[in-house]
This record gives C-alpha cells, sequence and structure tokens, in this order.
C-alpha cells in the first residue's frame, strides 16, 4: 500500500478494505474515509460488525443535528448531540499523543484543536437561553 497523505500507512493482515485512493491534490473518497475510520475503530478493540453501525449512526446523527442546527429546529438538543459524538470520536481518532515524533503529529494536533475548537461553539450553542431567530415563513422581512 502507497503512502496516503491522510492517513498512516499501516501494514496489516486485517481483511478490512482499505484502499489506496488519496493524494496531496485531492482528499480521500467517502469510502476511503469510512474504511480508515472502520480500522481505527477496529484497532482499538471495537468488533468490526459494531463498528461499522457505529460510523453510520455517527453519519445519520451529524447529518440530522447538522440540519437541526441550521434551520434551528431543537438547536440546543442537536448541538448537545454533537458534542457528545465530537468528544470520543476526536479522542479516537485525533490522538496525537500516540504519534509524537512522526510526520503526523502536526496534522493530527491541527485536527484535535479543530475538533475542541468546534466543541466549544456547540456548547455555545448549547448553552444560550435564547438561539435567537429561526428560519419560518414571514420572519425575514424584505426591504
Amino acid at each position: 500500500m502507497p503512502h496516503s497523505c491522510f492517513a498512516p500507512c499501516v501494514k496489516t493482515t486485517s481483511p478490512l478494505p482499505i484502499t489506496q485512493s488519496c493524494c496531496a491534490i485531492k482528499p480521500p473518497s467517502q469510502s476511503t474515509a469510512t474504511a480508515i475510520a472502520l480500522h481505527e475503530m477496529v484497532a482499538h478493540g471495537v468488533p468490526v460488525n459494531v463498528a461499522h453501525w457505529m460510523i453510520l449512526g455517527g453519519q445519520v446523527l451529524q447529518v440530522i443535528a447538522s440540519i437541526g442546527l441550521i434551520f434551528g429546529i431543537y438547536p440546543r438538543l442537536a448541538a448537545l448531540a454533537l458534542i457528545l459524538f465530537l468528544i470520543p470520536a476526536t479522542l479516537m481518532a485525533h490522538a496525537f499523543w500516540k504519534v509524537m515524533g512522526t510526520p503526523l503529529y502536526s496534522i493530527q494536533v491541527i485536527n484535535f484543536c479543530k475538533n475542541v475548537c468546534m466543541a466549544g461553539g456547540l456548547l455555545l450553542v448549547a448553552t444560550w437561553k435564547s438561539c435567537g431567530q429561526t428560519l419560518k415563513p414571514g420572519s425575514i422581512s424584505r426591504r
């Protein structure tokens, strides 16, 4: 398997479908990103069939909660759901302390800090008493 700029080159005998798809110009495809996440979860001891459902559930949660935040549908609940997803996902996927001294260290630190910042913004949304205006018919005045 050639070295990837987005994921460590992992030599494994596992039957997981890690494909070779990314380069410095384009990000990995969705199936490659899912395969990498699946591989990381299995490496942490999660059974393959459970990891697959966890990834699918995480993707569904991200889409539904994001729509909730965008359109103001239960924004506090949506923000809390995303925080509860983001904390374990960050600790599992961006464990920079495990790759100290490797080229992946700076990438993992950047992504870890990015996720901490997103969690902070979501925490702000979750703790607001009033979440402001939502997109409802007639709520936007035309001048």
